[in-house]
């Protein structure tokens, strides 16, 4: 493992690692972390948080903006010019996906707190080490995805964009770089699981307790082969909701049967559902979020 620390007085003591270009972005959920840089530098680790659906990989192929704020400078009454800030790192990411893909972003990105850290196009990964802890991190960030709805003619590759405001601009500087022994940073890429899209095709009525609900495979085919282990609700209002019953109508749709404690939903109440087939460490497909709102 390659990995470049400390500052050295004269010269570079032969280190010398060029900041590429970032190619992926690793988004955990907040508060996750590595044991240590071993831990970090090790694929089956990155693997298993995958797999728990708490990290995803973002692909970018160094196509971003940097829009940190400019360094303000001030001079005081005896003349002395001062850096008066800390700018706090900011990007633009042109993510490279598909059309679906990125609709899940727009749902999954609305300004909430998540760590990110990156590989970059030499293949090296850039995150963050406390200096009194040997734990490792991603910088905490706010993530928004956004979209003006019609791509610019000129910039096709750029129409799905997603925003990332640093919250610490200390942590950038305790912040690693290394070139992990084992694995190139790409692979992780092929470790997320397959994306679906579901939604309402029939709305829930409380009197027979059903949805009617379309998956497919995101900008694909109709996703038949469910299972009712394949379908769970995600949050609702009701501690006793669940998906009781399910029907494949071979053709994309599935009948839902969603109750709680026996009766069915009022209109003040929800469940919001989501597909993940398959269990950690073999998860292989998993769906956005999708509200089914209780009947009159």
């Amino acid at each position: 493992m390659g990995q470049c620390t400390g500052v050295v007085p004269v010269g570079y003591s032969g280190c010398v690692a060029a900041f590429n270009k970032i190619r992926n972005i690793m988004v955990m959920t907040k508060g996750s972390s590595f044991v240590d840089i071993d831990d970090a530098n090790n694929f089956n680790s990155h693997k298993v948080k995958i797999q728990a659906l708490t990290y995803s990989v973002i692909s970018v192929e160094g196509n971003y903006e940097r829009t940190t704020p400019d360094v303000e400078m001030q001079t005081n009454a005896s003349g002395d010019t001062y850096v008066a800030n800390r700018p706090k790192p900011a990007f633009n990411a042109k993510a490279r996906m598909t059309y679906c893909d990125y609709k899940a972003l727009l749902q999954q990105f609305t300004g909430g707190i998540f760590d990110a850290f990156f590989s970059t196009e030499g293949g090296e990964m850039v995150m963050y080490r406390k200096n009194t802890n040997k734990t490792v991190y991603g910088f905490r960030c706010r993530i928004t995805a956004v979209t003006k709805g019609i791509p610019d003619a000129g910039a096709i590759g750029d129409f799905f964009e997603v925003m990332f405001h640093f919250t610490d601009y200390k942590q950038f500087e305790d912040g690693i770089m290394f070139t992990p022994d084992a694995f190139n940073p790409d692979e992780l890429l092929d470790e997320m699981p397959n994306g679906l899209s579901i939604s309402i095709k029939t709305p829930y009525t409380d009197a027979t307790d059903l949805v009617v609900v379309y998956a497919y495979d995101r900008c694909g085919a109709a996703k038949t082969g469910l299972i009712l282990a394949n379908w769970t609700i995600s949050r609702t209002n009701l501690a006793s909701n669940a998906i009781s019953a399910m029907t494949d109508n071979s053709d994309g749709t599935y009948d839902l049967t969603i109750d709680a404690s026996g009766t069915g939903m009022t209109v003040a109440e929800y469940a919001i559902i989501q597909v993940v087939k398959g269990t950690s460490p073999a998860i292989t497909d998993v769906s956005n979020l999708l509200t089914v709102q209780g009947g009159a």
